[in-house]
């Protein structure tokens, strides 16, 4: 019996790990979901800015055709301003569109990973359930042979104080001749020689 609760034990402390395994799981998918929402967010708007920024580029671009097409009719100061200016602001553009999308890539990349951690915490989540229930099952059966166990023994013990003890056979109560000592005889001595002779005498 102290083995089998001793194993009983075993086996319930295993399942109070698993428990706080998957508890400790559940905390990190939480975890996971919000930093999810935040990159969401983050995503969102560097795509919004991305998406300026490659509308800037183009006005730029269009900017810079417009001065090299000046510059190439009139060549003076002004027109050569201009086309330095011009150029000058779609550098700008073509950069800040190249650090946009490099944001926006590094945010989708960790977002991807976020997800793929998700859905490898979510699927350890469900095997992590399935586990505890077959644990809990184990639990349950093993309590179950124990009870049924310490019934039987209660109903052996119960059907052994039941059964009527064997009476010894009654002996018959001592007379009271049986009970006196035994004496032995009456024996008359017998009478010596010499009174033999006085008879024959006589």
């Amino acid at each position: 019996m102290a083995q089998t609760q001793a194993s009983l034990t075993a086996e319930k402390n295993r399942l109070a790990r698993m428990e706080q395994s998957l508890e400790n799981r559940m905390v990190e998918i939480e975890d996971i979901e919000n930093e999810l929402l935040s990159y969401e967010y983050k995503l969102e708007r560097a795509k919004e800015s991305l998406g300026k920024a490659r509308t800037h580029f183009e006005e730029s671009r269009r900017e810079l055709q417009q001065a090299e097409s000046d510059h190439q009719q009139k060549g003076d100061s002004d027109t050569e301003r201009q086309l330095s200016k011009a150029k000058h602001g779609f550098a700008m553009a073509e950069r800040g569109v190249d650090s946009r999308n490099r944001r926006v890539e590094f945010i989708q990349s960790n977002y991807d990973e976020l997800r793929t951690r998700l859905s490898a915490e979510q699927k350890a989540v469900t095997q992590s359930k399935n586990r505890i229930s077959g644990q809990e099952e184990k639990v349950e059966q093993m309590v179950n042979a124990m009870l049924a166990k310490a019934e039987a023994a209660q109903r052996t013990a119960a059907a052994a104080r039941s059964v009527t003890p064997v009476s010894k056979p009654e002996l018959p109560a001592p007379t009271v001749a049986a009970a006196a000592p035994r004496r032995p005889p009456l024996r008359l001595p017998r009478p010596p020689g010499r009174w033999t002779r006085i008879c024959w005498i006589m």
